[in-house]
């Protein structure tokens, strides 16, 4: 998206329109200044971080971590209200710290949400489902880390609703399902 020459314009057209709009980006074409005019027209904006270390590199076959908090760290300093969307695949979540190691760098950082997204046979799921796709197992331990995490780290963690299976067993409130 932020290699969009009109991307500002977008932004603007729907904040006219009483829209506010909110951008998911990898990181790739951002500049200090660019984040401080995106800062204003965002409601929020999330960055893509798969992993740090190797576990990015796992999953998406490049280290991108460094791209993903660096875009993050200027996006805070502009003002920007910022989260991080993570898709859990089997690689990370197969090493034993992968998650907290995102959750930290990431709190550092200033995110203030995090968003755990389900690996989807689509995209380059289509071509990498049976090597990427976490196991049942490791998505039900997913709960007690989440709860975990959310407690070292002031994360506000979030679930993507195609990973409803497995946390609805694991909510006893109503209240506890809508937050």
């Amino acid at each position: 998206a932020l290699l969009r020459e009109d991307l500002l314009q977008l932004a603007d057209h729907a904040r006219a329109r009483q829209i506010i709009p909110n951008l998911t980006t990898s990181g790739f074409g951002l500049t200090p200044g660019l984040a401080k005019k995106m800062a204003s027209r965002f409601g929020q904006i999330n960055v893509s971080i798969d992993g740090v270390g190797e576990a990015y590199e796992d999953t998406r076959g490049w280290n991108g971590a460094a791209l993903g908090l660096r875009a993050l760290d200027l996006l805070v300093a502009a003002g920007a209200r910022v989260g991080v969307n993570t898709v859990m695949s089997g690689p990370m979540l197969a090493r034993p710290d992968a998650l907290e190691a995102i959750g930290a760098a990431i709190a550092h950082a200033g995110a203030t949400e995090w968003q755990w997204l389900r690996f989807k046979p689509t995209g380059r799921g289509a071509t990498s489902w049976e090597a990427l796709s976490p196991t049942p197992a490791q998505l039900d331990a997913l709960w007690d880390r989440s709860l975990a995490l959310e407690a070292s780290t002031g994360l506000t963690i979030r679930w993507d609703c195609a990973m409803t299976p497995w946390i609805a067993d694991r909510v006893d409130a109503v209240e506890r399902a809508a937050r």
